[in-house]
């Protein structure tokens, strides 16, 4: 499961649904975090991420403000690809980490913050080390998926698409037969243009079934016209579906784990009762939104 993380971070993408490597979480969100970072600008502090990517959240408190008495430590299951802008001395990366067993000193911790991070974990068990790490008078503060926002709508549409494009009899092997056809037979060939026609069929269908936001976001119509223009050459052409068919599987098994990973009315119920028996109090549960369009959930506690 974390090669696939892995590789997704090692391109250099900052959270769990970039659309292009580098981009940074933004807008009302984005100020919500740098608020809770600032309250521990003038404070000498521990703040774990769990979670945390190649470090959005960090990047986000430090970004605008000097905070060299605070202690940041990221906790991921992936092997990272951390930007030179984090390369702190008070920055530091477990990588290959759960977040179930950080190995992180008890009560050693002044809050536990996520961005769409520790719901992929056994929440059952890293809420324990959670209340393991933190001081008495230690902040959670985590923003979780939430099964009703507008990020899981989108992807679970594109995840559908992407599994019509993995599937049988799919709109990838109607291109791969048409740029077989095309190379063999030439473009005005009865062969080429039945191939053609099958394509578009296929790709209209998946447009139709799927909608045109899910489509484009799988990158497929990128696909199209690689392997279509006569610029490229044959192989590099069957190198692009290789690594388009790579790249798939590994896009179905992220976005599989974010659906799955959002939270449900009841998940939030049984947080609740999990944080009380950890001695938390303070328990709140919070829509977060974006343009007025719910992306998440925040989950705020205090230890006892």
């Amino acid at each position: 499961m974390n090669n696939y993380w892995s590789t997704y971070w090692q391109q250099g993408k900052l959270h769990s649904f970039a659309d292009a490597p580098g981009q940074n979480y933004d807008g009302d969100l984005a100020q919500h975090w740098r608020n809770f970072f600032a309250e521990y600008k003038n404070k000498t502090a521990s703040i774990v991420d769990i979670g945390c990517g190649n470090g959005a959240l960090f990047e986000l408190a430090l970004r605008h403000q000097q905070m060299d008495n605070v202690t940041f430590t990221g906790v991921d299951t992936a092997t990272l690809s951390v930007p030179d802008a984090l390369d702190k001395p008070n920055v530091r990366f477990l990588e290959n980490c759960p977040a179930e067993h950080t190995g992180l000193e008890s009560g050693s911790v002044d809050a536990v913050v996520s961005q769409f991070g520790i719901e992929y974990s056994d929440t059952e068990q890293s809420f324990i080390e959670v209340a393991r790490i933190l001081r008495p008078g230690g902040k959670i503060r985590v923003v979780v998926h939430d099964n009703n926002s507008m990020i899981i709508k989108r992807n679970a549409r594109t995840l559908a698409a992407v599994e019509a494009l993995l599937g049988p009899a799919s709109a990838i092997d109607a291109l791969r037969k048409l740029s077989n056809a095309l190379d063999k037979y030439g473009k005005q060939s009865s062969s080429s243009e039945q191939a053609r026609r099958h394509l578009n069929q296929l790709t209209e269908q998946m447009v139709k079934t799927h909608g045109q936001q899910a489509v484009l976001d799988t990158n497929f119509s990128i696909l199209l016209k690689t392997v279509l223009s006569s610029s490229h050459a044959k192989s590099d052409k069957k190198a692009a579906l290789r690594a388009f068919e790579k790249e798939m599987k590994g896009h179905q098994q992220r976005l599989m784990q974010l659906v799955n990973a959002a939270y449900s009315a009841e998940d939030k119920k049984q947080t609740q009762t999990k944080l009380e028996a950890l001695h938390f109090e303070n328990i709140r549960f919070t829509d977060v939104k974006e343009n007025n369009q719910l992306i998440g959930c925040e989950i705020q506690a205090t230890k006892q």
